[in-house]
C-alpha cells in the first residue's frame, strides 16, 4: 500500500515522498518519546514497552536502559480491525466480543515474540491514548507532555465506551464520528496490551509519528 501511495503522489503532484520501515519509524518515535519524558521517567536505567495504536497497524518498541532493543509492527491498527471484522452492522456488544477475540489472539502472539511480561513501564501513544488521559489521567508533574493512567480506571472507561456506538460517542464527546468509530478498538488493543504487562498503570505520552 505504502508505494502504491508514493507512486500515485509522484505521478499526481509531482513530490518525491518516502515510506519509513517499521524500525524507523520505532527509532522517530522513541526519540519524541525520550525528549518528552526525561525530566519525569529515567529511561536509561529501566525496561519499556512504547506502543502507538495507528489506524492500519500498532508499534511496539522494548527498551532496555534506554535503547532499543527490539521493534516490531502488527496488523492491529483500529481501521483495518473494523474493516477486516466488518462489525458495522452488528448489535454493539456482538462487534465489541468480536474486536476482544481478534485482539487476544494478536495480543498471545505479541507475548511470544517480544518480552512485554518483562517491562517495567507501558508507554503509550497515540490520538486515542491521548483522549483517555485528557478524561481520567493524571499529569505528571515537571511533565506536560506526560500523564499516567491507572489500570482499573481505564478499564471502566473502555467498558463505558464499548457500550455506546460510535454515533454515541461521538455526540457524547463532541467528536466527528470518523475519530470514535476508531476510540473503541484502540481503547481495547492499549487495554489489551496493558494487561499483557501486567502492570498497574501505563504512561501516556503526547507525541505521535502519525
Amino acid at each position: 500500500n505504502g508505494d502504491a501511495f508514493v507512486d500515485r503522489v509522484a505521478m499526481g503532484l509531482d513530490i518525491d515522498l518516502e515510506v519509513l520501515d517499521p524500525s524507523e519509524e520505532s527509532r522517530l518515535t522513541v526519540s519524541a518519546v525520550r525528549e518528552a519524558v526525561r525530566h519525569a521517567l529515567d529511561l536509561s536505567h529501566t525496561s519499556a514497552l512504547v506502543a502507538e495504536a495507528g489506524g492500519g497497524s500498532t508499534l511496539l518498541t522494548i527498551l532496555e536502559n534506554g535503547l532499543i532493543t527490539a521493534s516490531a509492527s502488527y496488523a492491529l491498527g483500529s481501521v483495518r480491525l473494523l474493516e477486516h471484522l466488518a462489525t458495522s452492522q452488528e448489535p454493539q456488544a456482538r462487534a465489541v466480543d468480536l474486536l476482544r477475540h481478534q485482539i487476544a489472539n494478536i495480543v498471545e502472539g505479541v507475548k511470544r515474540s517480544l518480552p512485554v511480561g518483562k517491562v517495567q513501564s507501558f508507554i503509550a501513544v497515540g490520538e486515542e491514548a491521548r483522549f483517555a488521559a485528557q478524561h481520567i489521567g493524571q499529569r505528571v508533574p515537571n511533565a506536560e507532555l506526560l500523564y499516567t493512567l491507572d489500570s482499573k480506571p481505564f478499564g471502566r472507561l473502555v467498558a463505558d465506551c464499548a457500550r455506546l456506538t460510535p454515533e454515541k460517542l461521538s455526540k457524547k464527546h463532541g467528536l466527528p464520528l470518523q475519530n470514535t468509530e476508531r476510540l473503541v478498538p484502540a481503547f481495547l488493543i492499549h487495554h489489551a496490551l496493558l494487561e499483557a504487562t501486567g502492570l498497574e498503570r501505563m504512561v501516556v505520552c503526547d507525541v505521535s509519528m502519525r
